[in-house]
């Protein structure tokens, strides 16, 4: 246990960049009491074996076996077990969560923008306490146990898939559950996939294949023949974002 929440520290500490996946897990068993902790990543944090007392935003509360604890990022959550517990607790950085919610609510959300902010109050409580169906919870035990491995190192980086399919599974049971509030229902209209210039992409390519040289905009567009202008409108429509 200790060695898997050092793990999580140092994600929580150094920041996402430490770490390539956008889901951790750590297992942890214990009878003290545990002092309320913030990370800046999701938490849903299961109570495999015992009964504790969740100490968070929502006060204290009795939580059980089989029960699942949901923490925003930036909320403190801390318990005081009756007796030896077992936890599980998943990780989800906020990018890799919001883009979950938005794809299972792509019908009244337009962007990501209004994912984000479904997941925050008020339309979710930053932190509450659902009672999962037994078969969910079983088949969550089984790739969390996978998803452990993966993030101690000892496990193939392939289980991802798996657990991202188990988080998009008890998104879509957890949620029914959760005190949610009806999302306001913004356009979804919504521009049409478009090739990709190979001007951008050869650019692209330019910048991986030296991260430390500063490369400027006129260096950049004269290597692809366009103006300064041009180059920096096509490399935005294609990535979102500029060359700098």
């Amino acid at each position: 246990a200790d060695k898997d929440w050092s793990r999580i520290h140092q994600i929580s500490s150094n920041g996402p960049l430490t770490y390539c996946y956008p889901l951790v897990a750590c297992h942890e068993q214990c009878a003290k009491p545990v002092m309320p902790v913030a990370y800046d990543w999701f938490r849903l944090v299961f109570l495999r074996r015992g009964t504790a007392v969740a100490l968070s935003h929502f006060g204290r509360r009795t939580v059980r076996e089989g029960e699942l604890i949901v923490l925003s990022p930036n909320v403190s959550c801390g318990c005081e077990p009756k007796g030896q517990v077992e936890t599980t607790s998943l990780f989800v950085r906020k990018d890799f969560m919001i883009d979950h919610v938005f794809w299972q609510n792509c019908d009244v959300l337009s962007d990501k923008f209004h994912a984000g902010q479904f997941l925050e109050e008020p339309h979710m409580q930053s932190s509450q306490v659902v009672r999962l169906q037994r078969d969910v919870f079983t088949e969550a035990e089984v790739q969390l146990d996978k998803l452990v491995r993966m993030s101690s190192g000892t496990g193939s980086p392939s289980e991802l898939l798996s657990a991202a399919t188990l988080l998009l599974r008890i998104l879509q049971e957890a949620f029914p559950y959760a005190q949610l509030r009806e999302p306001h229902h913004y356009p979804t209209v919504r521009a049409a996939p478009k090739a990709l210039r190979h001007e951008a992409h050869k650019a692209r390519k330019i910048i991986q294949s030296d991260l430390t040289n500063r490369w400027s905009l006129a260096e950049l567009a004269n290597t692809v023949h366009l103006s300064v202008p041009q180059f920096h409108r096509v490399f935005v429509d294609a990535y979102g974002m500029t060359p700098q």
